[in-house]
């Protein structure tokens, strides 16, 4: 056994060193049927295999998905048989370390702690949490408060941070959520402190902006992210952003039809990095490990005037039929669609409500023909998908088809990640009313791939094609959540 000099020396040093190492597990999860427990437990048992692969790779930090433990399901009562009960971490207590019975309600928790005890690591876990409401307090007709939990582990098993996510993605009803949002994070004994959200948060200014604005640089993202393509994919948000916080970002995802894609990323930077268009069985289970600089990062200067796309002396071809816009959640968006033609340049322009969008595009001239067309599609409402989210979003986007341009399902088609096309270059500008904050770049090409954050450069109201080019497009954004706040976090 270690001495406690051992131990306080083990430390220092890992305070010294200039990096620390973090995983990602994204996670198919296991199903019993009818059975909770056990479901909850063949899960841990698969988290305890990826946490023993990780501690050989010498991981301080590892985050796994949110409801990675089975507990998602629609129906409250259901979903409530996979809840136990977190304990607040001002009680300083080690599951691993409480009696049997203590445990026998805290199955999941208690291995959890063992684990995080036995391989002397950090560990980030999506749980269910439950606790009772006081008639003084709004509460639910089933008397209990159930929370959509991130809980933390310290390398002793001992329960650190819990937090309760904020906002819950509307086919999810059965949680309750906080109010205020939690704004929580937790410090390590390796020099870094983490800030943590969870998954629909990302789309929120609480408490993701609340943390930045404290100044944190790293942050723990559980997920189970549902993926929308081509235009709102797991991966290809989680980089946004990063890169538009200047933060290292380790984010978890289920891996599932629709969900799969975990990442770490360094303002941007992709450090390692997963994404299965069609996750559908345990093969979208992933182990994934970076050594991450403790420094923060920083994204060069981008530049306040928009970049033309290269011009190409030859006239694009534009059909006789495009495609129909199609619709933005239940509301039609506008666009403006042209066919491919190699070597084929120009603009495209639409409007929707009040925002005004420019694209400028170049298509590579050494290809063939594909028969793909791209699309400006803009959008200005608050309609986003199946929720309700007020947002501005100009973007250059593979059509999904001949007849209709946007078509957004969460199906995992890999045909939907597919580009032939290879794009010179392009530029995106929109009137955008936005703060710059709440603004994301984002960037996907051919089979649902990012790329590195060169490849794309910002300013305020424009994105552009940067380094790399040419690349086979599928689609690329200037997407602004117009929520009201106060405050600058960042400037270009």
């Amino acid at each position: 056994m270690a001495s406690v000099f051992q131990v306080v020396l083990l430390a220092a040093v890992a305070v010294a060193s200039e990096t620390y190492t973090a995983a990602v597990y994204q996670h198919t999860r296991i199903r019993i049927h009818d059975n909770a427990t056990s479901t909850k437990l063949q899960n841990v048992a698969a988290y305890a295999q990826a946490t023993a692969q990780a501690a050989q790779a010498n991981v301080d930090i590892i985050v796994f998905p949110e409801v990675g433990l089975g507990s998602n399901e629609i129906d409250r009562a259901l979903n409530a048989e996979y809840c136990e009960d977190v304990p607040d971490p001002s009680a300083e207590l080690i599951p691993c370390e409480q009696s049997a019975d203590y445990c026998s309600s805290r199955p999941a928790l208690c291995q959890l702690s063992c684990l995080a005890k036995q391989y002397s690591l950090y560990m980030v876990v999506g749980m269910n949490d439950i606790k009772p409401c006081s008639p003084s307090q709004p509460c639910p007709k089933d008397n209990r408060l159930l929370f959509n939990t991130g809980v933390v582990f310290d390398r002793k098993g001992m329960v650190i941070q819990r937090y309760h996510k904020k906002h819950i993605f509307s086919p999810f009803p059965v949680f309750d959520v906080p109010t205020p949002a939690e704004v929580k994070s937790f410090d390590t004994d390796f020099g870094v402190e983490f800030g943590i959200f969870i998954c629909f948060d990302m789309l929120f200014p609480d408490p993701p902006l609340e943390l930045i604005k404290q100044g944190l640089k790293h942050y723990v993202f559980p997920t189970s992210w549902v993926n929308v393509p081509p235009l709102l994919t797991a991966t290809q948000y989680q980089q946004a952003w990063s890169r538009s916080f200047n933060t290292t970002l380790i984010a978890s995802n289920t891996g599932a039809v629709a969900t799969s894609g975990s990442g770490i990323y360094s303002c941007g930077t992709i450090q390692t990095v997963f994404f299965n268009a069609s996750g559908e069985d345990a093969s979208d289970s992933k182990l994934l490990v970076a050594t991450i600089p403790k420094a923060s990062c920083q994204q060069p200067a981008a530049s306040d005037t928009p970049v033309e796309a290269k011009a190409v002396p030859r006239p694009s071809h534009v059909d006789d039929a495009p495609p129909k816009c199609g619709l933005i959640g239940i509301e039609e968006c506008a666009c403006s669609v042209v066919k491919m033609t190699p070597g084929a340049s120009g603009t495209l322009t639409a409007q929707h409500k009040n925002l005004q969008c420019k694209a400028n595009y170049s298509f590579a001239s050494d290809q063939p023909e594909t028969g793909e067309y791209y699309g400006l599609i803009v959008y200005s409402g608050t309609e986003w998908f199946i929720e309700s989210l007020p947002i501005q979003y100009c973007s250059l986007v593979k059509c999904t088809s001949n007849e209709t341009c946007v078509v957004t399902s969460t199906s995992d088609d890999p045909t939907k990640y597919s580009a032939s096309t290879l794009v010179e270059g392009w530029s995106i500008t929109g009137n955008y009313t936005a703060h710059v904050e709440q603004q994301f770049p984002l960037l996907v090409v051919d089979g649902g791939a990012i790329l590195p954050p060169n490849a794309l450069s910002q300013g305020y109201n424009t994105i552009s094609s940067g380094s790399g080019w040419p690349q086979r497009l599928l689609h690329t954004a200037l997407l602004a959540r117009t929520w009201n706040t106060t405050g600058r976090v960042r400037e270009f």
